[in-house]
């Protein structure tokens, strides 16, 4: 009998499960095509696969026992070597739901061009030419920020392609461009306004403010009240957007911070890492996860860290695992230490602020990732539902609305693959139900002259 919407073989891996040992091991899903999509671990194999059947189950539980057609299980001694195995099994087999340190490489960074006159703009793609490139940026919305303060400032070229002209064009008019493009300045004094935005993107801002300031004290002698007021109010949005974005603190010790965020399958993890009291690095790292949240912390840790990248002595968690034997366990014999784990309280305001940039970094990235998914998912799964022959590719809504049977009009939106098709978004001044409040007939009206065109148009 095919049991619900679970799977087609509901029932025999629910078998399956009863039937595995009460002892320590790994578990591996497999899916109709013999491909690993999952590997788990468990101190008691059993009571671990009983429960993806008993009582009702979350998305990514039910996105795994849908797609399985098996599972297989391999005991061994104790819990730390399961979780060794575990680890040694994913890396080798890159499974569908779990966590594969994939890094997210798409962020933007900064591109200052080579060249005598160089022009600095956002970009995600890395040019060897020659560039200067600060980033990646994570949190765009501070780098939005950063940039109309870089345009406010300094007033560096626009234009893409640096070629002589004439006559300026409107950025110099209004003051947001130098016009080296008309020799409207040295190449000395551009790169020492460049060196400034420099150092504004490398975070040296005390350096900047210094710089600022002697420029601001220097027009107000000279009388430029204008000059100095306007150097006055640029010195104060540097302090500000320093105080926004500070990576910095008094404490040496190495540590990191790890946060994550998920949805359904779909895991994403932030881990940013200060060392000698400044921010060395912040990574991301996407996933598909049909784990528990605490396993699928427990199995970051152990896949994030490595001889070349040995843990800190204090590790910053928004949640710690259940329970760290094991874990600590491996951390004792990878690298003759064990970190400390730990959850900051609320009065621990500095790790706690730490953990919440972390957290919003991999929201954004989460965020990022279900919208390059698209629809396709989605559909997919309605096409189930539906019974259909093939993925709804065009999907069209009407609604009907009057005014005490006045005045009746359709309205006709469309999607194309998931996305709104907002050009073939229609209006329809119903005629055959003037007077009466009659929703049937007004449906029927507005897709009789919808699909009737398009049949005529030849576009069914």
């Amino acid at each position: 009998m095919v049991h619900d919407r679970f799977s087609e073989n509901y029932d025999l891996l629910k078998d399956l499960a009863r039937d595995t040992p009460m002892e320590p091991g790994v578990y591996i899903w497999r899916d109709s095509e013999n491909r690993i999509i999952y590997v788990g671990k468990a101190r008691i194999l059993r009571n671990r696969l009983k429960s993806y059947f008993s009582g009702s189950k979350d998305v990514k539980t039910a996105a795994l026992v849908r797609h399985s057609k098996s599972i297989e299980t391999i005991i061994v001694s104790n819990e730390y070597e399961a979780l060794l195995l575990e680890n040694t099994l994913i890396k080798q087999h890159s499974p569908k739901y779990n966590i594969n340190l994939k890094d997210g490489k798409t962020y933007p960074v900064v591109r200052v061009t080579a060249g005598s006159f160089p022009r600095i703009f956002r970009t995600r793609r890395i040019i060897e030419d020659g560039s200067i490139y600060f980033g990646p940026f994570p949190n765009i919305q501070a780098l939005d920020k950063t940039l109309a303060l870089i345009e406010k400032l300094f007033f560096l070229r626009k234009c893409r392609t640096m070629r002589k002209r004439e006559n300026p064009c409107m950025y110099y008019h209004i003051n947001r461009c130098l016009a080296p493009c008309c020799g409207k300045v040295e190449e000395t004094e551009y790169k020492t306004q460049l060196e400034l935005v420099k150092k504004l993107l490398a975070g040296e801002t005390s350096a900047l403010v210094v710089e600022l300031t002697a420029k601001m004290h220097e027009a107000a002698r000279a009388l430029k009240f204008e000059e100095a007021a306007a150097l006055r109010n640029a010195i104060q949005a540097v302090e500000n957007l320093s105080e926004a974005n500070s990576v910095e603190d008094m404490d040496q010790e190495s540590r990191d911070y790890i946060a994550w965020a998920a949805e359904g399958i779909f895991t994403t993890f932030s881990v940013l890492s200060m060392r000698g009291g400044r921010m060395t690095g912040q990574e991301l790292f996407s996933s598909r996860s049909a784990a528990e949240e605490h396993e699928s912390i427990e199995t970051f840790l152990v896949a994030y860290y490595s001889p070349d990248r040995p843990p800190p002595p204090r590790i910053y968690l928004v949640k710690l695992p259940l329970e760290d034997t094991a874990l600590n366990q491996f951390f004792s014999g990878q690298f003759a230490y064990v970190p400390e784990l730990v959850s900051p309280a609320a009065e621990e305001k500095r790790h706690v602020a730490a953990l919440a940039m972390a957290g919003q970094n991999a929201q954004e990235e989460l965020r990022r990732r279900l919208r390059e998914r698209g629809a396709g998912p989605a559909l997919d799964e309605l096409k189930q539902a539906l019974e259909l022959k093939a993925r709804p590719e065009c999907i069209e809504g009407f609604d009907i609305s009057h005014l005490e049977g006045k005045h009746p009009v359709a309205s006709l939106i469309s999607f194309k693959n998931g996305i709104p098709d907002r050009k073939n978004y229609r209006h329809f001044k119903l005629k055959t139900v003037v007077g009466k409040i009659d929703d049937f007939a007004s449906v029927r009206e507005a897709v009789q002259r919808r699909y009737s065109r398009l049949v005529r148009e030849g576009r069914n």
